[in-house]
């Protein structure tokens, strides 16, 4: 209980107090202007005839004044109280209102700071998931390309074996027909293949072939492909 309460509740036991007061007081007052009679109280040369009357009702009358007088200041420091009171309940009411103004806020603040998290959450989810499927998206195009690459760089080795096999045959075909030019029976002078065994004119057994060896026509090296080894040169 606040002091304006405690201060209101005492005033208002103090005017219950006073008011029964005034009220015997009034009676008092009253009773003994019945046993004189108002019309004598009222003629002053009665005051030496009733002498012990009228010393009554003064004393009941100033009794009676002496009580309004302290009724009267009762009621105004109860109206104060009163008023004190009510100052306090709104100020009381205005402090709550503004304490739930204030969770309010507080409250309002967290939700929009816990959304702003939810949000940035969701936005750095969104970024990594880009960042991971842009990763992805550049393994497969550079597993693509080092595919590409790899078939290229396979088609170009089946090229490249496949033009050795075509040159080490043609370069075959050349010697065999060198050879077939050059190449005469011992006996008789006629001309036989590189792989025959016999000449086909006399029937002499003819000498085992040798493969013909080329050689390079700038370094001198022995080869056997369509490019010297030793210093590059074309071997037509």
């Amino acid at each position: 209980m606040s002091n304006a309460q405690s201060d209101s509740s005492n005033t208002a036991e103090e005017l219950t107090r006073l008011r029964g007061l005034l009220t015997a007081e009034e009676e008092a007052a009253e009773a003994a202007y019945a046993q004189l009679g108002r019309t004598v109280y009222k003629n002053p040369a009665a005051r030496s005839v009733f002498p012990k009357e009228f010393k009554i009702i003064e004393a009941a009358l100033a009794s009676v004044e002496s009580t309004q007088a302290a009724l009267a200041q009762a009621e105004e420091k109860a109206r104060i109280a009163a008023e004190q009171t009510q100052i306090e309940e709104e100020a009381r009411i205005a402090a709550e209102q503004a304490q739930i103004e204030e969770e309010a806020r507080i409250a309002a603040e967290q939700a929009q700071i816990e959304e702003e998290a939810r949000i940035a959450a969701e936005q750095a989810q969104i970024e990594e998931e880009a960042r991971i499927a842009a990763e992805q998206a550049q393994i497969e195009e550079e597993a693509r390309i080092a595919a590409e690459q790899a078939q290229i760089e396979e088609e170009a080795r089946i090229a490249a074996e496949q033009a050795q096999i075509e040159e080490e045959a043609r370069a075959a075909e050349q010697t065999k027909t060198f050879r077939a030019k050059n190449l005469r029976c011992p006996e008789c002078g006629e001309p036989y293949e590189p792989d025959s065994r016999f000449c086909a004119e006399c029937g002499a057994k003819l000498p085992v072939s040798k493969p013909l060896k080329r050689f390079c026509p700038e370094c001198g090296a022995e080869v056997d492909g369509r490019f010297c080894g030793e210093c590059g040169t074309r071997i037509d």
